[in-house]
């Protein structure tokens, strides 16, 4: 009776270690990956300095690519050295989600500061727009796939959403501070 009353203990039990190191194990390899991405960028930077271009467009350039390259850069290399199950890849694409997030509102706040009153006025009602479609959409696919295998796909393309504004509003800042 009391082996009956342990076996689930002790399976729980090991489940929970396996998960500590799991978790353990990730973090250390954040920041490993994170060290990584500091040492790189110097070459990135290097990189974009030796491209013909305009100095203030070179500067916006790397910038950009140094914000891109590091979700993308994370991303990559936990996809490639952990093995994922469909709940820890599933989280994995919302923080990249997340991050691109951050680039919105970064290259948003930088457009509207370039713009004139009329160009900021409709940048102001298009990022609403933006914003309001953004929610809809996330309403729409997590109502219908929460939980399911095809959770991990839809989410993947509402990232893909969010990075293609990301760089709508990165392209359209370069534009402004050209012209």
């Amino acid at each position: 009776m009391k082996i009956k009353l342990l076996l689930p203990v002790l399976a729980f039990y090991c489940i929970s270690l396996n998960y500590c190191f799991s978790q353990t194990n990730r973090k250390e390899l954040e920041t490993e990956i994170n060290m990584e991405i500091e040492s790189k960028i110097k070459d990135l930077k290097e990189e974009v300095e030796s491209q013909q271009m305009n100095p203030f467009t070179k500067n916006i350039y790397s910038e950009f690519a140094i914000d891109t390259f590091k979700i993308q850069y994370l991303n990559r290399r936990l996809n490639g050295t952990l093995k994922l199950n469909t709940t820890e890849a599933l989280e994995l694409i919302k923080n990249k989600t997340r991050e691109y997030e951050k680039l919105v509102e970064k290259y948003y706040a930088l457009s509207k500061k370039q713009c004139n009153a009329a160009e900021r006025t409709e940048l102001v009602i298009a990022q609403s727009a933006w914003k309001n479609f953004k929610i809809k959409e996330f309403n729409w696919f997590s109502k219908r796939f929460d939980g399911s295998p095809l959770d991990t796909n839809y989410y993947a393309e509402y990232c893909e959403i969010i990075r293609q504004r990301v760089l709508n509003l990165y392209f359209y800042f370069t534009d402004l501070t050209e012209h």
